[in-house]
């Protein structure tokens, strides 16, 4: 059994990327000033969660993942770009030729499992949240 999260997350940044150019995308949650002094962007994309679930028979060479993508607004004014994003990453789930997998594996099925917008106060201003969840079947043809 082999682990196809690194091609998923590669093939998720270059679909979003695509998508919308113009948003840094990360997959860890970036610090607010980074090592060379710059901020951190207000608005971004995380690739938050990848979770690989056993379900098939272990003879299977299909795979599924549970995967989080979380769109980030930072002191949002108006929520139309905000929620153009979340459509275009919801966009890539609907349409299965936009997530091209590499080193021998394909993805097989993918399917929005929930889509959602929370919105939380921190010390620092008004940070909306676009949560998109979906799950990926993968298929390893290695």
């Amino acid at each position: 059994m082999r682990d196809a999260k690194k091609e998923i997350v590669t093939a998720l940044i270059t679909s979003i990327s695509a998508k919308l150019p113009t948003r840094d995308i990360f997959t860890i949650v970036p610090k607010p000033i980074n090592d060379s002094g710059a901020a951190a962007p207000l608005n971004y994309i995380l690739i938050s969660d990848i979770y690989q679930q056993d379900e098939s028979p272990k003879n299977s060479l299909i795979y599924s993942y549970d995967v989080l993508v979380q769109v980030v607004y930072n002191n949002v004014t108006s929520k139309i770009t905000f929620w153009s994003d979340i459509s275009s990453v919801v966009s890539i789930i609907s349409s299965r030729r936009d997530l091209v997998l590499t080193n021998d594996f394909q993805c097989q099925e993918i399917g929005l499992l929930s889509n959602s917008e929370e919105e939380i106060w921190t010390d620092t201003g008004r940070k909306n949240i676009g949560v998109v969840r979906f799950k990926v079947d993968v298929k390893d043809h290695g």
